[in-house]
């Protein structure tokens, strides 16, 4: 009888156990998109992110000097100020298309440099081409004497 009772009392929370573990639903994990990036269009996103933070830090640095300037006044004057819109808030993220407002990821001596290996670059495959078109001229010369030789 206790053994009849012990595999009762198991098999019921064992049947407990299955019962509401299959009844739990799980979501279903949705697909991750991935998007090609070019290096121009990654330069302009990092470009936009150091002017954002920028413009944030200006904004907090000019936010901070406010809130010190009318924390040292007195109170009549903080109820002025409080009452009144703050029409000197710069806006926090900016997009400017002015190449002359936005932070410079390389330097112009990096920049040169970076030009001058690739016109470097271009002048050698410029030249491997020239040696490739001769050889294969010289080839095809050869070939066409076999022909009319034989």
């Amino acid at each position: 009888m206790p053994t009849l009772l012990s595999v009762l009392a198991h098999g019921l929370v064992i049947g407990i156990l299955v019962y509401t573990y299959q009844h739990t639903k799980t979501d279903t994990v949705e697909s991750i998109e991935t998007v090609m990036v070019s290096p121009e269009q990654l330069a302009e996103m990092q470009g936009q992110i150091l002017a954002n933070r920028a413009a944030a830090a200006s904004a907090m640095q000019a936010e901070t000097s406010t809130s010190s300037a009318s924390s040292t006044s007195s109170s009549e004057s903080f109820s002025d100020s409080a009452s009144q819109p703050n029409s000197q808030r710069v806006p926090v993220f900016t997009r400017s298309n002015d190449p002359a407002s936005q932070p410079m990821l390389m330097s112009e001596e990096q920049h040169q440099r970076l030009l001058e290996q690739n016109q470097d670059y271009e002048r050698r495959m410029a030249e491997w081409a020239a040696q490739l078109d001769e050889s294969v001229t010289e080839e095809h010369g050869q070939v066409e004497q076999k022909k009319k030789s034989s």
